[in-house]
């Protein structure tokens, strides 16, 4: 009967984050404008997490 070995201890873990498109950090001017997109037309939030783990 062959012998089957339960070692399953966590070698390596990773977690990571990314977020991108979430504000203005700051504005020069009075008028609500983002100079990135002067026609008000931002792109979205984004955001992704994730998980890598090996045994």
């Amino acid at each position: 009967m062959p012998v089957i070995k339960k070692e399953k201890a966590l070698k390596e873990l990773q977690l990571y984050a990314n977020a991108a498109n979430l504000g203005i950090l700051w504005k020069a001017n009075g008028k609500n404008i983002d100079p990135d997109y002067p026609r008000g037309l931002a792109p979205s939030k984004a955001w992704s997490f994730g998980v890598r783990a090996n045994f």
